[in-house]
């Protein structure tokens, strides 16, 4: 239910109550074919994609959410990417499309799309995790911190923690290196949580976070200096 619609100057604002509980991610989570639908894209990998400067994935998984109130599935993910940035990415037939004045193969961008979902899947939970923790006096996600590096924001007695949240492999690592050192400027509040998969819980075909890192970022909170 929509709470509040707000107009101030030249920006519009809508506020409605929403909250996923883990219990109820993880059960849509089940009921994902995330591997099948998958392996038709895996292994395309497009420098001139990876490089590309494209619409952010993220707004679509956060849009769908905010608007449909569930889990996306990869094909709702594509979906609404596609559709948010109709106005930017034009189609050509089933194969191709233009953005920014370039072609590329559609099922390139789609395979790019597909790889960053495992990824926002595990954000979502954890935020949902952290919240109903009620360990914390605010946890927060904002696509606009986001894109400034914080994946999620904890604020507890007064003071605020950055939680960055990624996977143990090479390539992330050295994703996360270069947002360090070029991207992004953490001060001395951030929490960096690097996920093991051999320590992460699995739902379905998703590796997630769970009490364990819980219970690792209240002790980094609690010995904060």
């Amino acid at each position: 239910m929509i709470q509040d619609i707000k107009f101030i100057d030249g920006t519009a604002t809508m506020y409605k109550k929403l909250f996923m509980p883990t219990k109820e991610i993880e059960s849509q989570l089940k009921d994902i074919d995330y591997k099948n639908f998958y392996s038709y894209y895996k292994g395309r990998v497009a420098d001139e994609v990876e490089k590309a400067n494209l619409p952010f994935i993220m707004l679509a998984f956060y849009h769908y959410v905010f608007v449909e109130e569930r889990v996306p599935t990869p094909q709702d993910l594509l979906d609404e990417y596609y559709f948010l940035n109709r106005k930017s990415i034009t189609r050509y037939g089933d194969d191709y499309i233009n953005f920014d004045g370039r072609t590329f193969q559609k099922k390139d961008v789609d395979a790019r799309v597909l790889r960053a979902y495992p990824s926002l899947i595990r954000d979502l939970h954890m935020f949902s995790l952290l919240s109903e923790s009620k360990c914390f006096d605010k946890v927060s996600y904002s696509f606009v911190d986001d894109m400034n590096g914080a994946d999620i924001v904890i604020t507890h007695q007064g003071k605020q923690f950055i939680v960055s949240l990624f996977v143990q492999t090479k390539r992330s690592q050295e994703f996360k290196k270069y947002k360090n050192t070029v991207r992004h400027q953490y001060g001395n509040n951030e929490i960096q949580v690097p996920l093991d998969f051999a320590l992460a819980s699995q739902c379905g075909d998703f590796y997630l976070y769970n009490k364990t890192n819980l219970f690792y970022i209240q002790d980094q909170i609690k010995n904060w200096r």
